[in-house]
């Protein structure tokens, strides 16, 4: 055997290993707070365009999120959390939230989403 060979030991492998799993882990975490926020994007777009909702009142717009959001499992957001806004009689929705995502001890990420329902 040669005295000066070079490559990597077990304890290096096992090094890259658990730093490959931990950044998996945390960008799985990170890339299902986005998919949340595009699902919640999307059900606000929806409730802005269902013409049954144009001439709702604010608490019964909150209700129909309330549930369409359940059948969606979106629970990033509360209905109390969506800003109902009326301009010229289309009715426009928003939310800001934030998700803290803990990445090591005193250590977190935190996204900051504001979804609506159209241009602002």
């Amino acid at each position: 055997m040669r005295k000066n060979e070079r490559g990597i030991a077990c304890l290096g492998c096992l090094v890259a290993t658990v730093i490959v799993v931990g950044l998996a882990l945390g960008g799985v975490r990170i890339v299902k707070a986005y998919i949340q926020n595009a699902e919640l994007t999307h059900l606000l777009q929806s409730m802005a365009q269902d013409a049954e909702l144009q001439g709702a009142s604010e608490n019964d717009i909150r209700i129909a999120f309330s549930r369409r959001a359940s059948v969606a499992e979106v629970d990033a957001i509360q209905p109390d959390d969506v800003q109902v806004s009326r301009t010229s009689g289309v009715i426009r929705l928003s939310a800001e939230y934030a998700v803290i995502i803990p990445v090591a001890g005193n250590v977190s990420l935190t996204l900051n989403f504001t979804p609506h329902s159209g241009p602002q």
